[in-house]
This record gives C-alpha cells, sequence and structure tokens, in this order.
C-alpha cells in the first residue's frame, strides 16, 4: 500500500512564533565604550539549551558543645552555566570567547564576561558574569556552527525584560 503525503496535511505555523517552546539566544557584552552598566551586546548565537546550577559553599564545623552533629554556615555562592549554542561561522561573539580563553593579558586584566541570554519570544533576558571554562567546537556544516559552551559565574544573575540589540546605530 503506497502512503500519499501531501502539503495540505502539515499545520501552518506563524514563522515569528516560537514553535518549540522559548527561543534564546547568547549576547556578549563587548565592544568600544562598552561597560557593566552601558553595555554593547554582540549576539553569540541561539542556545539549543542553557542551564544555570547554582551552587553553595558550606563550611561545616564540629565542636564538642555540638556532639556528633556538625554546624555549618554558607562560605560562598556561585553557579554553573552550560549550554550548546548554534550559531554563523565566523561571527564576532565567538571570536570574543575565544579571545578571551586563549589570550593571558586579555583574561588576568578582564577576569571574567558578561553575557545576556535573551528570550526572543518576550524580550526577558538574564544577565550574568561568567569565565568561560570550555568553548568546544562540536559540529560544522556549511557556514554553521555548533559549540559547547561551559563557564563559571562570578556575582549574582540579574533578570530584566525589554533587551534591545547594540547595532552599529546605537540600538
Amino acid at each position: 500500500m503506497a502512503v500519499t503525503i501531501t502539503k495540505d496535511n502539515y499545520p501552518e505555523f506563524d514563522g515569528t512564533a516560537g514553535i518549540s517552546g522559548k527561543r534564546y539566544v547568547l549576547y556578549v557584552n563587548y565592544g568600544t565604550s562598552a561597560t557593566g552598566t552601558t553595555p554593547k551586546w554582540v549576539r553569540v548565537g541561539g542556545c539549543e539549551d542553557l542551564t544555570f546550577t547554582p551552587t553553595v559553599d558550606v563550611q561545616t564545623k564540629q565542636t564538642k558543645d555540638s556532639g556528633m552533629w556538625a554546624t555549618s554556615s554558607v562560605s560562598g555562592k556561585s553557579f554553573q552555566v552550560t549550554s550548546t549554542i548554534l550559531a554563523s561561522e565566523d561571527d564576532q561573539g565567538q571570536k570574543v570567547i575565544e579571545n578571551f580563553i586563549y589570550d593571558d593579558e586579555v583574561s588576568n586584566e578582564k577576569k571574567s564576561l558578561q553575557f545576556a541570554r535573551v528570550n526572543l519570544d518576550d524580550k526577558s533576558y538574564r544577565v550574568f558574569n561568567a569565565i568561560p571554562t570550555g568553548w568546544e567546537e562540536t559540529s560544522k556544516s556549511d557556514d554553521l556552527v555548533e559549540y559547547s559552551f561551559t563557564g563559571t559565574g562570578t556575582g549574582k544573575p540579574e533578570d530584566k525584560t525589554g533587551f534591545t540589540e547594540t547595532t552599529t546605530s546605537g540600538t
């Protein structure tokens, strides 16, 4: 028995809507006169996934007063970020990350990079500082490249709304 495939059986979707859930893009703060308070956002690529894993460091002590039970207190907080990123080959955002990793002078002076993970559907975004700890090209096809990105966060991420992309004209 033959199966007939017709275009009428395909559902219609609005091309501007996020069909498979949220659409996230990763940006890095980089450019002339860019600062933490007045960022110049450069697109790195689309996030197939992006995970924040917060960690709390605990200092534990056991004294004769506590018996067998240890007493603990928070001694620090951080987070790990991991993502699979799909990007156009040789975009500026990728070069910013690679240069930070490979150039000792830049990484020693700047200490970390500022990123924004942007939800394209509602323009909400999370700004975070992280030290890139991994930037691996996992596949390449034509002019698209897939990267595996990992980083260690420094400071508390901040959730914001109303993201605007910086362009050569300013916004």
